[in-house]
């Protein structure tokens, strides 16, 4: 759909640093969607909640919607929105973000911009993509420029909006958490580990069986009320030499360049090809520590709540921008209330689809 939707800029007469910078990207989104005739609108259900996406432009629309696809659902105008995010990028619009208001070294590894980020504001600045994305909690918009859509990584595409469907979805009893998650309607399990341990392997050899896909990354966890996994991304991304072990996946690829060797992962965005496998939500049952053993069988074991923590929290904090003792609090929470299992990997993918279902299918 195409609209003409003027963002609404907070005019306080007296605005801290943090504020004065988002209603100066916030107008230049507002002068990119001019320049482009108005803006385009996508509409999606994540959980509870209604998000709207304003792009400025045409150009970032088939790199941002892929992979949430899955949650897109019609237009209706008299919905409000619980999140609006406008977006644009730099190169086709001809219109630049305000420029940088912080230090350097006021910007670390993650990306969180600290002088600019309260319990009102977020923002992060991605320096490889050039990619600036910032959050208003208060009005619940957001915003995204990047200067570039070509400087995009391919894994941007595959985890899109990442850092705004982190920081937001907090104040909504939400988490984003680094783990795979499979599973049914009745519940399903939520694949914890450093990179490397077979989660995406594992969730992605779900797919040829009765188990139903929600994550292979980032998935929402839930963590007041009923501890529940929420589907973000519909897109699976896994190491190019792991493809041998699934070779149904490699004519799927959106990126065959990444089997030439330049370290991207291979990205699938599996509405596309598997959409009946795909599920937006289920309660959690378990969390399972994953670990590749060489061995044939594969076993799933009880293991301490202190080892499924320590694997979820650890790539969680270190990898989002804004993770912080609240996301830590939220963890720990969910940990208390559901059992943890090692899940001892072995080589036959068979037998490891078969060691979850089994799991899952034994009464809790």
């Amino acid at each position: 759909m195409f609209v003409d939707q003027p963002p609404s800029i907070d005019r306080s007469s007296t605005p801290p640093a943090a504020l004065t910078f988002f209603n100066d990207v916030q107008a230049a989104q507002h002068e990119a969607a001019e320049k482009a005739g108005g803006q385009t609108e996508y509409t999606y259900r994540l959980g509870a909640n209604t998000i709207r996406l304003y792009f400025a432009g045409d150009a970032l629309i088939p790199v941002i919607t892929p992979a949430l696809e899955h949650l897109r659902v019609p237009i209706a105008a008299n919905q409000a929105a619980d999140l609006t995010v406008y977006l644009w990028d730099v190169k086709s619009t001809g219109v630049q973000p305000p420029a940088r208001a912080w230090e350097w070294e006021d910007n670390p590894a993650r990306g969180d911009v600290r002088s600019l980020s309260d319990t009102r504001f977020q923002t992060a600045y991605n320096h490889h993509a050039r990619l600036l994305n910032l959050l208003d909690r208060e009005r619940n918009i957001a915003l995204y420029c990047i200067s570039n859509v070509a400087d995009m990584p391919f894994d941007f595409r595959g985890s899109p909006l990442l850092n705004i469907l982190h920081w937001w979805p907090q104040t909504r009893g939400l988490q984003l958490v680094h783990g795979g998650a499979v599973g049914l309607d009745t519940g399903g399990v939520l694949i914890v580990g450093k990179g490397g341990s077979g989660k995406s392997t594992t969730t992605l050899a779900c797919l040829q069986s009765k188990l139903q896909f929600a994550a292979d990354d980032y998935c929402l966890l839930q963590t007041e009320g009923t501890p529940s996994i929420y589907s973000v991304y519909s897109s699976a991304k896994v190491e190019v030499d792991n493809l041998q072990r699934l070779p149904h996946l490699k004519t799927l690829m959106s990126n065959p360049d990444a089997l030439d060797g330049n370290g991207e992962k291979a990205t699938i965005f599996l509405k596309q090809h598997y959409p009946e496998k795909l599920i937006s939500h289920f309660p959690l049952k378990a969390v399972l520590v994953p670990r590749i053993t060489g061995e044939p069988q594969t076993h799933i074991k009880p293991t301490s709540r202190m080892n499924a923590m320590q694997a979820l929290t650890i790539s969680t904090m270190v990898q989002l921008s804004g993770a912080d003792k609240a996301a830590f609090d939220g963890i720990a929470d969910v940990i208390k209330q559901v059992p943890s299992f090692a899940l001892e990997l072995g080589t036959d993918l068979r037998q490891v689809v078969a060691a979850l279902e089994n799991f899952l299918a034994a009464p809790r």
